[in-house]
C-alpha cells in the first residue's frame, strides 16, 4: 500500500467515527437544552432577579393604617407567593423540557 491510499483510508475512518459520535451525541440531541434556551433562561433570571426588588419594595411600603388585621396578614404574604409563582412558572417553562418532558410523558403522575 503507498502512504496516499493509506491517509485516504484513515481518513475515511475518521470521518465514519466522527459522523456516528456526532450522531449518537445527547449533546447535540434534543434531550438536552439547546445553547438559545439556555440564553433565554439566562436573561429571564437577570430580568426577574432587576425587577421584583423594586416590586416587592412597592407592596411592603403599602400605608396599610385603616385596614383590619386579616388584610393586613394577607398583605404580608405576598412577596412570597409573587416568589413563588415565579419560581413555578420557570420551572414549567425551562425545567420540563431540560427534564426530557412532563412527568406524564415519563411515566410519572
Amino acid at each position: 500500500m503507498s502512504i496516499k491510499s493509506d491517509i485516504e483510508m484513515y481518513t475515511e475512518m475518521a470521518s465514519v467515527r466522527a459522523k456516528s459520535i456526532v450522531s449518537n451525541s445527547k449533546f447535540l440531541s434534543n434531550e438536552k437544552a439547546e445553547a438559545g434556551k439556555v440564553i433565554e433562561f439566562a436573561i429571564t433570571v437577570i430580568i426577574v432577579a432587576a425587577i421584583i426588588p423594586a416590586a416587592l419594595v412597592a407592596i411592603f411600603g403599602a400605608n396599610t393604617t385603616g385596614w383590619d388585621a386579616a388584610t393586613i396578614a394577607i398583605w404580608g404574604i405576598i412577596g412570597v407567593i409573587i416568589v413563588a409563582i415565579i419560581v413555578l412558572m420557570l420551572y414549567n417553562t425551562y425545567g420540563k423540557k431540560a427534564a426530557g418532558g412532563s412527568r406524564r410523558q415519563r411515566g410519572g403522575f
